[in-house]
């Protein structure tokens, strides 16, 4: 068959409580319309239980994360057509962090969702660090805030990675 590109589109979401149907289904739209094969979501405000939800037929959440209540959460949504084939996935157990390593057309990704806590948490950032250090391979990390770093701890953190900002995204050096 034809090679597929690694990502037609990918997105990184924020989308604030997508537990309403409605809301859901609009940003599932949304993502078609875009044809997003790929898309980062943080704050799902879904308890694990409910994680399925974030799903049609287009598209199905490859990884999650989701605190105890309905605060933070993160997922990695993939269409269901793509074909990328996960080798693991995990993430924390407080709905900021979830990853999954994968392969297309035999090439390795890593793909990290990540809910950064608003105030400076330099203990967020060594937890960070624990579950993408053993990470092979770091595509990117998407960081939206047009007021430069909130903290010095996040400055660091991407200072370690030797990571900088490229157009709006985040691109290992």
């Amino acid at each position: 068959g034809q090679k597929q590109p690694l990502v037609h589109s990918s997105s990184s979401c924020y989308v604030i409580k997508i537990g309403i149907p409605v809301k859901r289904t609009k940003c599932l739209d949304y993502l078609r319309c875009k044809s997003v094969h790929l898309a980062l979501i943080q704050e799902s405000h879904l308890k694990a239980a409910d994680v399925h939800r974030f799903q049609n037929r287009y598209f199905k959440v490859i990884c999650s994360s989701s605190a105890a209540n309905k605060t933070k959460g993160v997922l990695i949504v993939s269409k269901r057509n793509f074909d990328f084939s996960i080798i693991r996935s995990g993430g924390d157990t407080e709905g900021r962090i979830t990853y999954a390593v994968g392969s297309v057309n035999n090439t390795k990704y890593a793909f990290v969702s990540v809910y950064a806590p608003t105030e400076g948490d330099p203990l967020f950032f060594q937890e960070l660090l624990h579950f993408i250090r053993p990470l092979e391979i770091l595509r990117g990390i998407g960081y939206t805030s047009k007021q430069g770093f909130p903290s010095l701890s996040l400055f660091f953190f991407f200072l370690y990675l030797y990571l900088m900002n490229v157009g709006g995204s985040w691109a290992l050096l």
